[in-house]
């Protein structure tokens, strides 16, 4: 049977696919909406990068709460990028729909690309246990007073090897 059919027969059933579970790199979780969106290509598209700016309020986490089965992946797909200048683990006030902590994973990325993006967000999305408990959000790269401030209330969870503190 093709993989396209098996993603969406499973997809449909409501059930994960578990890849590369006897893997020393780890396992990786496809959710069911994911499954069904790769046999369909829909998953394989870049979403284009949106240029609007949004305001809400995000409570930062402990070093010491964060998600952790959430956060490896990602830190593995950051560091492959150097795109990537850093990453913040933020919290959202309100609950997810099944009570839990919905993160907010903001990103400094300089230049932007689509397609990057595209696949930290296919990571983001296998990674995380909970439907909409975790979504991102990109820093304007040329914002400097925003990242120098948002560098001084919470300290990144990845962060380039040449990285700029100052925030530029």
């Amino acid at each position: 049977m093709p993989a396209r059919q098996m993603l969406e027969i499973l997809g449909k059933m409501n059930l994960r696919a578990l890849l590369n579970r006897s893997c020393a790199t780890g396992c990786f979780t496809l959710p069911p909406a994911l499954m069904g969106d790769l046999a369909s290509g829909v998953a394989l598209q870049p979403l284009p990068l949106g240029t609007e700016s949004q305001e809400q309020v995000l409570n930062v986490v402990d070093p010491a709460d964060y998600p952790t089965d959430l956060i490896q992946p990602l830190f593995e797909s950051l560091r492959r990028h150097p795109e990537f200048r850093a990453a913040w683990v933020l919290r959202r006030p309100e609950p997810t729909p099944a009570g839990g902590m919905h993160y907010q994973i903001m990103l400094l990325m300089d230049p932007r690309d689509e397609v990057t993006v595209h696949d930290f967000n296919l990571v983001l999305v296998s990674a995380c246990r909970e439907p909409d408990a975790v979504s991102f959000g990109l820093l304007h790269e040329d914002d400097h007073a925003y990242t120098q401030a948002l560098l001084k209330q919470a300290a990144p969870f990845y962060t380039a090897p040449d990285f700029d503190r100052s925030g530029r």
